[in-house]
């Protein structure tokens, strides 16, 4: 879990270092991409963790109610993050407002982050329960989440492009656990129609970490 929370804290870092340095509408376009295919990912993120992965756990572990703390930490950034994707959907490009997009960023970016980091502690203090059956819950999270993903050509992209496989000296490269090809697919299929967008990830697509391509003058 927490590999995936640091694709979307990742990607959150990367429109905060970007959005004011970007000025022609090209660039704007592809940026609001950016920022839709963050969202679509994140939502689907958590909807699969409260319709699996959290009922899997209570069951598993005899306490209802166990994870409602993480739900409120759903539903305390839900409306900032709506707002913000109502945004990044309907401005268009010559209106784009980096003070506004700014504030849309704020209303929900520092809520997310700590629940972002505050939920790994307590998967972690699910240890008293047994790891086994953790797995299992986190196992039907993945299988749910890749059986129902729509956007691929959003989803994708955006997830790999921030899953740096050097984390931690590259012990985790192994994840996620998909063929040695799906990046290659990636890279040449589902990149396609959004492809200027992908130059706002913090990572190409096999996982290498990069220089972002806006940070404005040095």
């Amino acid at each position: 879990m927490t590999l995936a929370h640091n694709i979307f804290i990742r990607n959150l870092n990367a429109m905060y270092l970007q959005y004011s340095h970007i000025h022609s509408p090209t660039d704007i376009a592809d940026f609001l991409t950016f920022c839709q295919a963050f969202y679509i990912a994140l939502h689907h993120h958590h909807w699969g963790e409260e319709k699996f992965f959290f009922p899997a756990v209570e069951k598993y572990t005899k306490q209802p109610g166990l994870m409602s703390t993480n739900v409120s930490q759903h539903q305390a950034f839900d409306a900032g993050l709506e707002a913000f994707n109502d945004y990044v959907k309907s401005v268009k490009p010559e209106e784009y407002d980096a003070e506004r997009f700014r504030e849309l960023l704020d209303g929900f970016g520092g809520v997310l982050e700590a629940h972002l980091r505050e939920e790994i502690g307590t998967l972690l203090s699910l240890e008293r329960f047994g790891w086994r059956e953790l797995k299992g819950a986190w196992d039907e999270l993945e299988r749910a989440v890749i059986d129902d993903m729509g956007n691929k050509d959003l989803v994708l992209p955006v997830g790999l492009g921030a899953n740096d496989t050097t984390f931690e000296g590259g012990i985790h490269a192994w994840w996620p656990p998909f063929p040695f090809f799906v990046p290659y697919l990636v890279k040449f299929w589902y990149m396609r129609k959004h492809r200027g967008a992908w130059r706002f990830c913090p990572c190409d697509v096999f996982g290498k970490p990069r220089e972002l391509a806006f940070l404005g003058e040095k």
